[in-house]
């Protein structure tokens, strides 16, 4: 397949995301002729990548194949094109975008986010969190960037330099993350372990509660102040809970062994309940939440097909179509987003109930 050219069965091509065409990467935005939900298409010239940026890449699709969590922006697909110079990957796509556009927003804006907001946005990272390390995979590069929204859900993406570590071993040495939310023992090139990831998550929800990042200064200055952890003041008109607050600063504690780990964040009576609080708010029932993602996911079975192959989509409505026909059409779709969304938010609420051992 030529980067001029996309061959995705059951897709049709909504727009381009990608600012530029170039001959090495285009992403586009799809839509299914199956379900009309939409996807993102990623397409890469990996005959034209540097080893390392093709082994990230090729990282990124082995882990994600790995991981299926609501919280985790799950790939669809991924194959190579006919010539093998293409390497072409489908995932879920964030309709409103990542925490890092929320986030530039708030800061235009000068409005503070609503704690709620951040509770729930924090608490559905820190399931994925402890989903990916409890199967010793560290993201390494946590920021508003990687973070992204769906319609009331969260999930982490971006896993292009995640590491899984060996059960024997349990830490990493490379340096890769993001430098602005980097770790002060990931910085000196130190061993480090998921308390790395427990830093970059405390400095980005720091940086949500603020507006602002938490460390100025310059490049040489904010590396100071990282390791010394002088982080600028919360702002007093901002009306953030000192128990919410209390755990973002344990988060970003310099030394990783007094750091707060995952465990004890899920421990505290904030997180609980707030979790507690939206349980019971949706009335959640467990057994009717399972009959859903079992049906949901029976029903995904049905509709893969082998390999994808994308069609530009046509200009011209299809004049055989009546309006019946349409609003039907239309109203298989808006069902078929709403099963979408009510089975993300059951896999969600199952997982918070296993988080925190609540009884419903």
């Amino acid at each position: 397949m030529g980067c001029d050219q996309i061959e995705v069965e059951d897709f049709k091509v909504v727009r381009q995301l990608d600012k530029k065409r170039t001959s090495i990467y285009r992403s586009f935005l799809l839509r299914s002729s199956n379900d009309d939900n939409e996807y993102v298409y990623k397409s890469v010239n990996i005959t034209a990548l540097k080893k390392k940026e093709k082994d990230a890449m090729l990282n990124e699709i082995n882990v994600l194949k790995k991981l299926s969590h609501a919280n985790i922006i799950e790939i669809k697909n991924d194959y190579y094109s006919k010539d093998n110079k293409f390497l072409n990957i489908i995932t879920e796509y964030a309709e409103e975008g990542t925490l890092q556009n929320k986030y530039e927003e708030q800061k235009k804006k000068k409005e503070y986010f609503d704690e709620n907001e951040l509770l729930d946005w924090f608490i559905q990272i820190l399931l994925a969190l402890k989903y990916i390390h409890e199967k010793n995979i560290l993201h390494r590069d946590i920021n508003p960037s990687n973070i992204f929204l769906m319609k009331d859900m969260a999930k982490l993406g971006n896993f292009g330099v995640a590491k899984a570590l060996s059960p024997e071993l349990n830490y990493a040495k490379t340096l890769v993350t993001t430098p602005q939310y980097l770790a002060p023992e990931v910085k000196e090139k130190e061993k480090y372990t998921c308390q790395a990831d427990i830093w970059a998550l405390g400095v980005t929800f720091y940086q949500l509660i603020i507006l602002d990042y938490p460390f100025e200064g310059s490049l040489e200055e904010i590396q100071t102040n990282i390791e010394k952890g002088n982080k600028k003041p919360i702002p007093k008109d901002c009306k953030i809970d000192k128990k919410f607050i209390k755990i973002i600063n344990e988060m970003m504690i310099v030394d990783p062994e007094k750091r707060i780990t995952l465990e004890k964040i899920l421990e505290d009576s904030i997180i609980k309940s707030r979790i507690e609080c939206y349980l019971i708010q949706q009335k959640f029932n467990k057994l009717e939440a399972k009959k859903t993602i079992r049906a949901f996911e029976d029903e995904e079975k049905g509709r893969k097909k082998k390999v994808p192959i994308v069609q530009e989509e046509e200009k011209e409505t299809e004049v055989n179509e009546t309006e019946e026909q349409k609003e039907k059409k239309e109203k298989e779709i808006q069902e078929r987003k709403e099963k979408k969304a009510n089975y993300d938010k059951c896999r969600h609420m199952s997982a918070l109930i296993e988080m925190v051992n609540i009884k419903i």
